[in-house]
Formats: C-alpha cells, structure tokens, sequence
C-alpha cells in the first residue's frame, strides 16, 4: 500500500475478537478500502500478539484522519447518570460481574439519549500495548456502537453478539434497555434457549418483536435460530461497524 495515498485522509479500524485481530483501512468517505483478518497462533499470549501484529503491519505505521480501537470484552453493565461515579466504577461492573478480573482496566462511555452510562472493562495487557503505539486513541468495547445503534433507532429488538463460550444480550424496549447480560453456552441449542427464556421472562412475543444476531459467517447458530425464529436478522461481526462506527 502506497503510504502516499493514505496519510492524514484514510481511517483505520482495529478490532481485538474472540477469534482474532482485524485491521481494516476506510477511504476518506469511510468506505473499506482494506481488510485483513489476523488469526493468532493458538495458546499464544494476545498482548504479545498484538505487539507483534503492531510491529510487523505496515499499514499500522502511516497517518490516519481517525483510528478506531475495538476489543471484545465480556465485562459490561449499564447505570443510570444520575447514580454514575466515576470513582465507583469498579464497584458498578463488580456488581454485576463478581468475576472481574483485578488486572482489567475500566473505561466508560456515556449513553445520553437515555441518560445511562455503559461500564465496561479490558484486558489491562492488551490496553498497555495500544497505548504504547496509539497514545492519543482509547480502545472501545464491542458493544458501544452495538448499544448506540439501538437507542439512536429506538426501535424495540432483542441483539445477540456471539462471542467463544458466551453471548451478550440487549434488549430494548418501550424507550429503554430492559436487559443487558451475558449468557454462556456450549451448543446453539443453548443460545436458542436463552433467547426463548428472555422472551418469555418479559413477557414479550418473539414473531412480534425484532431478533437480531451478531455472529460469524456461516454459523451452526445462524441455521437453528432461522429455523426457530424465522424473522431473525443477520448481522455479520466482521462488518457490525463499518456503517456507524465513525463520525460522520
């Protein structure tokens, strides 16, 4: 890649997933241009990794208008403003991740149309690494855009994004995020599962209300989903944010 034709008008997207790293370069209309999926050698450490990826790609060397970091992350919860604390934010995520990890790094990002603030943490590790190549760039989890989308649509719908073992689940309805979870699951029998309890739990109707699923190309998930829930929406996760990731 020319280094001429990218610097200071081309857009970078990095994305951390459960099965890999992706880079993907956006023209100055933000229209993907470049893209390249990274999978690493198994049982490799992801920081190191990542340090080597960093190092070695030459398109992660130039100088781009904007840079968007993306990590997968299976820590998040949801607060209202008018509770939020930036020094309680640790204390929030714990509540209802018991399981955090010490070593993970909070961040936060504000949801204003529903005046809420998503809390969210990532691997201390891999944030270190960014940070050392990207100082002025702060890494986002997963579901911030995802969870934006939904408000700024506000249109009532259940989302799943299938992550390795565990599933994140948001749902909106009437104005307002209802639920915000995780759920795990070893066949997509067990996805199915989850999705039906939900329903049945809120006392909502699936045929009437909008299923959407984040997942790999050519999922087991995708295929019993659509034969249960026949109006259910596919999203692919390799492309989830190249239509509202940026600010346009």
């Amino acid at each position: 890649m020319d280094i001429n034709l990218v610097k200071n008008q081309y857009s970078l997207s990095i994305r951390i997933l459960s099965d890999g790293f992706s880079l993907s370069v956006y023209d100055e209309n933000y229209q993907l241009i470049s893209a390249k999926h990274i999978t690493p050698v198994h049982g490799a450490d992801k920081a190191e990794s990542l340090q080597e990826i960093l190092v070695s790609h030459k398109e992660l060397h130039l100088a781009y208008k904007d840079i968007v970091i993306i990590c997968e992350s299976e820590y998040h919860t949801i607060v209202p403003e008018i509770f939020y604390k930036a020094e309680n934010e640790k204390e929030f995520l714990r509540l209802q991740h018991p399981s955090l990890p010490d070593s993970y790094q909070i961040f936060h990002s504000k949801l204003p149309l529903r005046q809420c603030t998503m809390i969210y943490g990532l691997e201390q590790n891999v944030i270190k690494v960014f940070q050392s190549h990207f100082q002025q760039v702060n890494p986002e989890s997963h579901l911030v855009s995802i969870a934006k989308k939904i408000i700024s649509e506000d249109k009532n719908k259940l989302t799943l994004w299938v992550r390795q073992e565990e599933t994140d689940c948001i749902v909106y309805n009437d104005h307002r995020i209802v639920l915000f979870n995780k759920y795990a699951y070893e066949q997509p029998e067990d996805i199915l599962y989850h999705v039906l309890n939900i329903y049945q739990q809120l006392n909502l109707n699936p045929s009437e209300f909008c299923t959407e699923l984040y997942d790999n190309e050519n999922s087991n998930n995708i295929a019993l989903l659509k034969k249960h829930l026949p109006g259910v929406i596919i999203k692919s996760k390799k492309t989830a944010h190249e239509d509202y990731q940026w600010k346009i």
